[in-house]
């Protein structure tokens, strides 16, 4: 029986919405979904210590403590994940995790569209603050204090510390400078638990990650992941946003892409194909959900012959 794929989930200590996602139960349930896997939690911290050379994959769930994680932990973090991919490991980036990857983040774009909503509608914007700070004000006090200096930092350099282990643009949805959207939508997500939905239309290029769904197209859950541009040809886009109502801007612009650094594997995705449609609230996940798109869970997360590190 051949040894299980040992995925390493990123969990920001200090980000509330990691500490909701990746739980014990989180852990146990993407193990049942993905057969084949030995699923464990690593801190930022252990990943500095290295604890990444047990794993064959490390993967970044999303949210800001994903894209915040080379802003706030800096270079030797950094060398130390990218050391690890260019010697044969995998990087699973979605949502923030995509963000992160990519080789340059357009935040002052995304922080003008973001501002100017806020500025046309504040009382809006006042609400979805409101909803979520009464949801869990830990989410304001203490990822928003650990967040706000490493955003004006990042801001005040014109450009946001990533791994650049992914040659291409990660451009932010249009939605974020839509104050309404925001209180009525995207907050409540937060709340509730029902995830926005996306359409990607999978790549007609043959490809083992998407073999026998070339053509397709599916449903995804999504919570804000980048639209991705200006990709280098090596990289393999595995789908695109095809037909979102809730993106019209993203249009034909990469969602899943693919690509080599190194000895090791990239794997990104702005779409949160792994979370269930309807997830707890706080975007917890309990036993007996199955994620938006099963098989592509099953695949970027199990890997194939591929990802496995050497030694």
């Amino acid at each position: 029986m051949p040894a299980p794929v040992r995925v390493a989930v990123q969990k920001a200590t200090w980000d509330v919405m990691h500490e909701k996602l990746v739980t014990p139960v989180f852990l146990s349930w993407l193990e049942s979904v993905c057969p084949g896997t030995s699923v464990k939690a690593v801190s930022d911290e252990d990943i500095l210590d290295r604890a990444l050379d047990w794993f064959d994959a490390v993967f970044y769930p999303g949210s800001i403590g994903s894209a915040l994680a080379v802003e706030k932990y800096g270079e030797s973090y950094r060398a130390t994940v990218r050391d690890f991919v260019r010697r044969g490991g995998c990087f699973i980036g979605v949502c923030g995790g995509c963000y992160v990857a990519a080789r340059e983040f357009r935040l002052r774009s995304a922080a003008k569209e973001a501002a100017g909503g806020a500025v046309r509608k504040p009382s809006a914007a006042r609400g979805a603050v409101k909803d979520i700070s009464a949801f869990d004000q830990a989410i304001g006090r203490r990822t928003g204090r650990a967040a706000v200096p490493r955003m004006a930092a990042a801001l005040l350099r014109g450009k946001m510390k990533t791994f650049d282990l992914l040659d291409a643009v990660a451009l932010a949805p249009g939605f974020f400078g839509d104050a309404d959207f925001i209180r009525d939508r995207w907050s409540r997500m937060v709340t509730d638990g029902n995830l926005l939905r996306v359409k990607m239309r999978i790549s007609k290029a043959p490809h083992p990650m998407i073999d026998g769904h070339e053509g397709e197209s599916v449903a995804s859950s999504y919570s804000g992941g980048p639209l991705l541009g200006s990709l280098h040809r090596s990289i393999v886009p595995l789908a695109t946003y095809a037909g979102c109502e809730t993106l019209p801007e993203a249009e034909g612009k990469v969602a899943l892409a693919i690509a080599r650094h190194g000895d090791g594997t990239v794997i990104v995705s702005g779409p949160d194909f792994y979370l269930p449609f309807e997830a707890a609230p706080g975007i917890c996940v309990r036993e007996g959900m199955e994620p938006s798109v099963p098989w592509l869970t099953r695949r970027v997360i199990a890997g194939h012959k591929n990802y496995r590190r050497v030694g």
